[in-house]
């Protein structure tokens, strides 16, 4: 909202960029864009609390556009013209009497006034002009922005487990490879939620009779492992059987984690 807050983490913006720029094929006159910059700064506003304080990737988008009134190349070019018909304000007179039969604007009328008399009321526009559009058109408006909401719904993380690969070390010791996978775009977790610490960590555990969970790490290249083993990044936590994963998993990303573990 305001450019003091500075930009989105990197890998937050990665999610934030997917989305956004297929926002702007859904809804028309939209524009991906920080707020500061692309309308003007606001402190605290929504989007600021549901990304900074709840971790949710927020947008926010205007309803409506009037150049949604006149929206083709032709048309777009006949109201640069001083000689059309629909130039400038005269767009929408020229709406409101062929496409609302005159429903919005409100004509001079004579009215008795209980203290000056005859007066006239009118000349002005109701509610449904410039930021709020036709009610012929709330159907589409209604309908492109449901369809960007379900988008965004469906590109919230989506954890699944992938190839596995068991190796056996030494009698009952064995090394467990297991992929995990998110393919939709938003991260698990959010950097900047996990910078502030507003919401829970991700918890992968593993359980089974008689197993004993030696160490756990996440492997950095799963076809360098294969050729060369070690290579990886140890996780340090007490109980291995409950990993917390605090910076969470990015969106349409696929992680290795090896556990050497022991147990029949």
């Amino acid at each position: 909202g305001a450019v003091e807050a500075g930009e989105y983490p990197r890998r937050d913006l990665i999610a934030y960029d997917d989305i956004g720029q297929n926002g702007e094929r859904i809804l028309p006159f939209y524009r991906y864009d920080s707020t500061w910059e692309g309308l003007y700064t606001i402190h605290g506003g929504f989007t600021d609390w549901a990304n900074d304080g709840l971790g949710i990737i927020a947008f926010l988008n205007e309803l409506w556009n009037s150049s949604q009134y006149f929206n083709s190349p032709e048309l777009i070019a006949q109201r640069r013209d001083p000689n059309s018909p629909i130039s400038g304000n005269k767009s929408r007179y020229f709406f409101d009497d062929h496409l609302e039969f005159g429903d919005q604007f409100v004509e001079w009328k004579e009215y008795d006034h209980p203290d000056f008399g005859k007066v006239e009321l009118g000349g002005s526009w109701k509610k449904f002009t410039r930021r709020l559009p036709p009610r012929f058109m709330l159907e589409e408006l209604c309908h492109r922005n449901m369809a960007f909401t379900l988008y965004q719904a469906n590109e919230m993380p989506l954890m699944q487990m992938g190839e596995t690969k068991v190796e056996n070390i030494n009698g009952d010791v064995y090394k467990v490879w297991v992929d995990l996978t998110n393919p939709k775009v938003a991260p698990t977790i959010l950097e900047r939620a996990a910078q502030n610490n507003v919401v829970r960590p991700d918890i992968l555990t593993i359980d089974g009779r008689n197993v004993e969970v030696i160490s756990a790490s996440w492997i950095t290249n799963k076809v360098v492992e294969e050729h060369r083993p070690g290579i990886s990044s140890i996780i340090d936590q007490r109980d291995l059987k409950r990993i917390i994963v605090r910076n969470g998993h990015p969106g349409k990303t696929t992680r290795t984690i090896q556990y050497l573990v022991k147990g029949s």
